[in-house]
């Protein structure tokens, strides 16, 4: 069998997949258009996105998306109402206030987040199963899958490679790591590194183990805003302002 190795700058990061098994690397370059399909529908930060069409008219009418979109809206809603749930798809007016790891980054004025706090309702989110529709109740809401989006792509590109035979595989979504198989190694499980925050890029804090599972991290040191002395990541609360570290 032969093993291929593809990394894409995609999504604001890097992402590399790994395939060992036949036709290797056309399977990798499917899972690549697969990749880039999904940016097209799912970008937050594109103007032509279907995630971005929502912003604009779901508010005045219900929006017929694709299946991909709608399956994980549905998702993010459900777990964005469970009580014992941090997730909120419902958080982009907050998310988009702050501008976290944009040039235009700023800290609001208190008014300024309490006005858009209303906004945050993911009960506001009306879904239709049989037209697959999505309906935003108020004006100015905006969906954001920042949370959930790259795993679900990286359990759909799994997908894809173990219903076409890989032996073993590996997608890599910076910060999200799904594994298939034996690693390149030999051994049956996989060695995914966790980042040391307080050390340059490489060295790693811990190594963790694992099988035909995932791990997921996501930090509070590379997308921060610096001001008045505070210091203010992109990992929000949509019951208060933002996560503030000094």
């Amino acid at each position: 069998m032969k093993a291929f190795t593809r990394t894409i700058p995609l999504m604001g990061t890097n992402i590399s997949l790994y395939i060992e098994g036949t036709d290797a690397e056309e399977l990798a370059e499917e899972a690549v258009n697969m990749l880039i399909r999904y940016e097209q529908v799912f970008s937050a930060n594109s103007q032509q996105s279907q995630l971005a069409l929502l912003k604009k008219e779901a508010a005045s009418h219900p929006l017929r998306v694709d299946k991909e979109l709608y399956d994980l809206i549905k998702i993010g809603k459900e777990h964005s109402l469970n009580k014992d749930s941090f997730l909120n798809i419902a958080i982009g007016p907050l998310i988009k206030l702050w501008r976290i790891g944009f040039r235009e980054a700023h800290v609001p004025e208190d008014t300024e987040i309490k006005a858009v706090l209303e906004l945050l309702n993911p009960e506001h989110i009306q879904l239709d199963d049989e037209l697959q529709t999505v309906h935003l109740f108020k004006k100015g809401m905006e969906i954001d899958l920042g949370a959930i989006a790259k795993g679900y792509f990286a359990d759909q590109v799994m997908s894809f490679f173990k219903k076409n035979g890989a032996a073993s595989a590996m997608v890599d979504m910076g910060g999200n790591v799904l594994v298939h198989g034996d690693s390149p190694t030999g051994s049956s499980h996989w060695k995914v590194g966790i980042q040391n925050p307080f050390l340059p890029r490489g060295n790693a804090a811990a190594l963790v183990s694992i099988r035909e599972q995932s791990v997921v991290t996501s930090g509070i040191y590379e997308r921060v805003l610096e001001k008045k002395g505070g210091q203010y990541h992109h990992i929000f609360n949509s019951g208060t302002r933002l996560s503030n570290r000094k």
